[in-house]
């Protein structure tokens, strides 16, 4: 329901663009201010437009498809090494994976906290050190192989947490953006400055062609961040269910090690 409203919220901005260039039109009419015949490049205005706004629409929809995966990927790698770690003190003598599987499930509910916006990368970071120690010292009871495979699934949530941050910071081609921007803004104004003999007609096409334009540069602004669930105006955020689901079974997998410690 949130959501819902989040999307009701945003069509606010289209709808006072609407008012705001149809009033101009309006305005314009009634004073006879308009400069502009009618000319045939408005179409090729019309196409340029839409061009653009096509090609970012393409690139953030790549980046957000891509996104979609990171928190199920960094999920299965919470799972992984915490299985990887439970099995192992089940299998070899003498191990205590206890304190390894407690800091893997703080790591886990750091990450989620951190992609939820409840707090920066700091406590991440902390949490990040901690399991390194853990591994370190699981070392010498866990044979190598198995240590390596910790140890990659471990890169593996960290790979996924540099591209989340890489995605969260950095714009998709900021010059087209502001191009894309400019050619709207452009398009409208000759379609505000253009006579034409039915202002009802017009004021149609205007209304239609501000709306859509309107709502896809902010349709693409927030895909551009997928992962900006800390911020109540943006709509489109990837689902962070994989990864809650992950937390709840690594905090299962860690009261279990206690429970079955003797």
């Amino acid at each position: 329901m949130p959501a819902v409203f989040s999307r009701v919220r945003l069509l606010g901005l289209p709808l006072l663009a609407v008012a705001l260039v149809c009033g101009l039109k309006v305005l314009l009419r009634g004073l006879g201010w308009e400069p502009l015949a009618p000319n045939p490049l408005v179409t090729a205005l019309v196409a340029a437009t839409v061009f653009l706004l096509g090609f970012l629409l393409s690139g953030v929809l790549a980046d957000y498809k891509e996104s979609e995966r990171l928190p199920g990927e960094m999920g299965t790698a919470l799972l992984c090494l915490a299985q990887e770690l439970h099995h192992s003190g089940l299998a070899i003598a003498d191990a205590d994976p206890r304190p390894a599987l407690a800091a893997v499930a703080l790591l886990g509910r750091e990450v989620l906290g951190w992609l939820d916006g409840q707090h920066d990368d700091a406590p991440l970071r902390l949490s990040l050190r901690r399991i390194y120690g853990e591994l370190a010292l699981v070392a010498r009871w866990n044979p190598a192989p198995l240590q390596a495979r910790l140890l990659l699934e471990l890169a593996n949530l960290q790979r996924g947490l540099v591209r989340v941050a890489t995605i969260r910071d950095t714009d998709f081609l900021g010059s087209v953006y502001a191009l894309a921007n400019l050619a709207a803004l452009l398009l409208g104004l000759g379609l505000l400055l253009s006579r034409d003999r039915n202002l009802g007609e017009a004021l149609f096409f205007l209304a239609v062609l501000t709306a859509l334009l309107s709502m896809l540069l902010l349709l693409i602004a927030d895909l551009d961040n997928p992962f900006a669930h800390h911020d109540g105006n943006s709509v489109e955020n990837v689902s962070l269910l994989p990864l809650q689901q992950a937390v709840r079974q690594l905090e299962q997998l860690a009261a279990e090690s206690g429970e079955s410690a003797p």
